[in-house]
């Protein structure tokens, strides 16, 4: 047996395009779209948009990233179905791993901002390659090269003449139209509400390294699983602690009715000095807080519920609730902690009062202390970012975001924001002055509060998804910034960015 490679550059955009539509139906492994970065958002926010008029399943748009060619079974007639589908299946045929096929793939991004108070630019650059082993095995391996990580207090790694990184994906992956498994290295999502700080497991999170499980039981029903490693927590210098971490998370979305979605969650971080992976997180079918109960643990437990109500091309209205710790007894002193949870919903209205577009209302609420604990091993977070909401506890936010496809070039969203963040933060001392005080009292949001209220503007524009070019006006009005009473700012800024997608380089590999 010997094996030989044959070079393939494409130069034909064209003629791709011309095939697309095709190659997206009749193969067998469709393309997962990384999530977390600037040149697939769009592609995520159309795919969130389907689902939400109902074209899509909920397994598609909920667990994050995700093959969506196993699931798609929507005629893209519509003119609206055709300027969401669009970005998405080129986007996912660039990632997909063809049977026999080496690609490595290039994508730079510039960004930037402009304004009175700040004045920046930034470069990303993401190599990174696919191999389809068999017709179901495949590999992906990615890299992201930041210039603007080296201004980031939460990034630990090195940094190099103005430039940073990280392997962002690094997998081995088993897919059929039932099951996808992957183990290494990755983002995901469990999302309902608009923003990229899901309650519960956000993609603006780190990548973990673990064990990533889907299984689709029928159309009505698709279990998620991770389990997982996390990075140490570090100590005031910077330097790693001794205590390891982990986390285990499951999830359920169950469809009774095709519009209507339920989503079941629960989530664990636990660890310790010399502490190993728990095999009873490690089984997804276990109910993780009794677990702990039974087993005498101070591990950080989150149940999560949510659910989305669709009418076709009309409107849809969801919710998403997480708990992380409820008081339902008040016999001792520490049964006067503050509740900790966290609330997100939302209402869209599609093609009003013009088609092609979608007017959301949303909200977000989250109290203090959620996501913390006693314990700091034991925090929701991991190399020092959220792995819910991207703000952590302490705040809420209200928008108005209107979304018009203009065309299958050009896309608008106007946006108007209002926010409040309190004191309290994912990574503060764990205080109990419950305990000193019988009539404990703690507002929303807690301490100096800052105010934040954003007007936005943006335009993108694209082309056959090779390139993205994008420009936003924003103006912001801050009371209190970063929570000092007085220090007020108002603003105009800009911020411009575009997406390249270099052309593809392939080898195909054959076996006589």
């Amino acid at each position: 047996m010997k094996t030989k490679s044959r070079f393939r550059c494409k130069k034909s955009v064209m003629r791709e395009l011309s095939t697309l539509l095709a190659l997206f139906i009749v193969f067998s492994r469709a393309g997962a779209i990384p999530i977390g970065r600037l040149d697939t958002e769009v592609a995520n926010l159309f795919l969130r948009e389907l689902y939400m008029r109902g074209k899509i399943s909920g397994g598609q748009a909920l667990f994050l990233p995700t093959e969506i060619g196993y699931h798609d079974k929507t005629s893209h007639s519509a003119e609206t179905d055709k300027y969401l589908w669009q970005p998405i299946s080129l986007k996912s045929q660039r990632y997909a791993a063809a049977d026999q096929v080496l690609r490595v793939n290039l994508t730079a991004v510039g960004h930037g901002h402009f304004g009175k108070d700040f004045n920046k630019a930034y470069w990303q650059l993401f190599p990174g390659l696919t191999y389809g082993i068999s017709k179901n095995i495949g590999v992906r391996l990615e890299y992201r090269i930041d210039s603007q990580l080296t201004g980031n207090p939460d990034y630990l790694g090195k940094k190099w003449n103005g430039w940073a990184g990280y392997a962002e994906t690094a997998t081995a992956g088993y897919v059929t139209n039932r099951v996808s498994i992957e183990v290494g290295r990755r983002r995901t999502g469990w999302a309902i509400g608009r923003r990229s700080g899901s309650l519960f497991i956000s993609e603006s999170a780190m990548p973990m390294d673990g064990l990533f499980v889907r299984y689709r039981l029928n159309d009505r029903a698709e279990l998620a699983w991770i389990t997982s490693f996390l990075s140490p927590i570090t100590d005031p210098a910077g330097l790693p602690m001794p205590e390891n971490r982990y986390l285990s998370a499951h999830a359920l979305v169950v469809s009774p009715f095709r519009w209507c979605d339920i989503m079941l969650k629960e989530a664990v971080v636990y660890g310790g000095l010399g502490r190993r992976p728990e095999l009873y997180y490690a089984f997804p079918l276990l109910w993780y807080h009794a677990e702990q109960l039974n087993e005498n643990r101070d591990d950080n437990t989150f149940i999560g519920l949510g659910a989305v109500l669709k009418r076709t091309d009309r409107a849809a209205v969801y919710f998403d609730f997480l708990i992380d710790d409820l008081q339902i007894e008040n016999r001792t002193a520490s049964d006067r902690e503050p509740s900790e949870y966290g609330f997100s919903g939302g209402v869209c209205l599609f093609d009003f009062p013009v088609n092609t577009t979608n007017l959301e209302l949303t909200y977000d609420h989250i109290r203090n202390r959620t996501y913390n604990q006693i314990c700091p091993y034991n925090r929701y977070e991991n190399e020092g970012i959220p792995i819910g909401d991207s703000l952590g506890p302490d705040h809420d936010r209200f928008g108005v975001f209107y979304d018009w496809h203009i065309s299958d070039l050009l896309f608008l969203t106007v946006s108007v924001t209002f926010q409040r963040r309190g004191e309290g933060r994912l990574t503060g001392e764990w205080t109990t002055p419950w305990l000193e005080s019988p009539d404990y009292r703690e507002d929303f949001p807690s301490g100096i509060v800052e105010k934040t209220a954003t007007a936005n503007l943006t335009l993108i524009a694209q082309k056959n998804n090779r390139w993205q070019s994008k420009l936003a006006l924003e103006y912001v009005d801050i009371k209190n910034d970063k929570n000092i009473r007085g220090i007020d700012r108002r603003a105009w800024r800009l911020y411009y960015g575009f997406v390249c997608d270099l052309p593809q380089l392939s080898w195909r590999i054959d076996d006589e």
